[in-house]
């Protein structure tokens, strides 16, 4: 085209249209487009001017296809388990398919959740690794997202994925980060997520209940079109990607300090390890585990505002000292238990404004609330209740 390189934008972009005007054909490929392109003033002719003139783009949000007026659009869908066998082989080498490294490598490459960039880069960190703590290492530290010994994972994965959380609004990133508190490929019901949202003041209070729920709906549609969520395997449900909850637990737990969370869920977990609160920490889950009890004292977790106890099936009981170290707290689920009552401890969660009791089907009395006096939610759907205490101030 003859440019030259100190040539005016506008310029260029006049010779790019001449040029192409000539062209009875041309296809033009935008690759990773994060915002609108002005095709006019790049000095591209628009397909419907051009009958000749054809333009894909990727994208990682579904926005800049509507911004863009896109003819059609194609999800690409992570590669299936044998596919995703395949091309980690291909990184990895021949000790993928040892005898005595298979099972581990197998289970390697499924924690990559299909992703390609995932899968390729993980691969070739283990390429010819033939011992096999070094797998069980490396499987471990994946299943807990805290690949920092696996080379490659932080700063080919991880770091290029957190670019769309960067291009967040504070209150969504903390609603995104908010989903990796449940457990891996978990179903998350839109209807709870908005409630503890709400209670952590992510939504405005002062809206009426049909306005929240359209602006936690909002929110997760924004967040599904960002591919950073997408459906769950229920009606009204969403989940997060393997990959992308890895992501936004590591975020979570290493990068942003105001967000950070302890997250213990669907690990099969029997006990609660007190040295891992600690009061830095803002949110924790140990929800779908297997915890029996509840120790009577822990560490002050003095900034905690939510804590996931649901579904385990087997707690029977919160005993008095345990609530008294989260006196911060905004959210409480203990959903899906198996306990009786609930301790006297709970009226010194003054700031407490969603309890989620939810499918507690022992549990037969709600105490006196009078010193939760910020109390938005109360849920004890499924539960033996009755009869809900007396309290000034409006629940849901």
């Amino acid at each position: 085209m003859g440019v030259n390189m100190n040539e005016s934008t506008e310029s260029v972009a006049s010779k790019l249209h001449q040029r192409l005007e000539q062209q009875n054909k041309f296809l033009l490929i935008l690759d990773d487009v994060w915002e609108e392109i002005a095709l006019d003033a790049l000095g591209v002719p628009r397909p419907e001017v051009h009958g000749g003139c054809k333009i894909i783009l990727t994208t990682r949000f579904f926005d800049v296809c509507r911004d863009m007026k896109t003819d059609a659009v194609l999800k690409m869908d992570v590669l299936n388990d044998v596919e995703a066998w395949e091309l980690f082989c291909q990184n990895a080498g021949t000790v993928a398919t040892l005898e005595h490294i298979k099972p581990l490598a197998k289970e390697v490459a499924r924690e990559c959740g299909g992703l390609p960039l995932a899968i390729i880069v993980m691969g070739t960190s283990m390429r010819e690794k033939k011992m096999v703590e070094l797998w069980k290492d490396a499987l471990s530290e994946l299943q807990n997202s805290v690949p920092y010994n696996i080379k490659g994972i932080e700063d080919k994965v991880y770091k290029p994925l957190k670019w769309s959380y960067d291009s967040l609004g504070n209150n969504i990133k903390s609603c995104f980060l908010y989903c990796s508190l449940y457990p891996e490929d978990f179903s998350i019901e839109i209807r709870e997520l908005v409630q503890c949202w709400l209670a952590e003041g992510l939504i405005d209070k002062q809206k009426n209940y049909d306005d929240i729920h359209n602006r936690g709906a909002a929110v997760v549609e924004y967040l599904k079109d960002c591919c950073l969520l997408e459906d769950g395997h229920l009606k009204d449900t969403v989940k997060m990607h393997d990959v992308i909850r890895d992501v936004a637990i590591w975020i979570a737990t290493s990068v942003e300090v105001k967000y950070k969370s302890l997250v213990r869920s669907g690990i099969s977990l029997s006990q609660i390890s007190e040295g891992e609160l600690s009061r830095s920490v803002r949110r924790v889950s140990f929800m779908f585990n297997r915890i029996k009890e509840l120790p009577d004292g822990v560490p002050l977790c003095s900034k905690a505002s939510t804590l996931l106890l649901q579904d385990n099936l087997f707690l029977q009981r919160v005993p008095q000292g345990f609530l008294i170290a989260f006196q911060a707290l905004k959210v409480l689920n203990m959903g899906g238990t198996q306990i009786c009552r609930l301790p006297d401890s709970i009226c010194l969660l003054h700031q407490l404004e969603a309890l989620l009791l939810r499918d507690c089907s022992h549990l037969q009395e709600i105490p006196p609330l009078d010193g939760l006096q910020k109390l938005l939610v109360l849920d004890c759907c499924a539960t033996r209740v009755k009869e809900l205490p007396k309290r000034d101030g409006a629940i849901e």
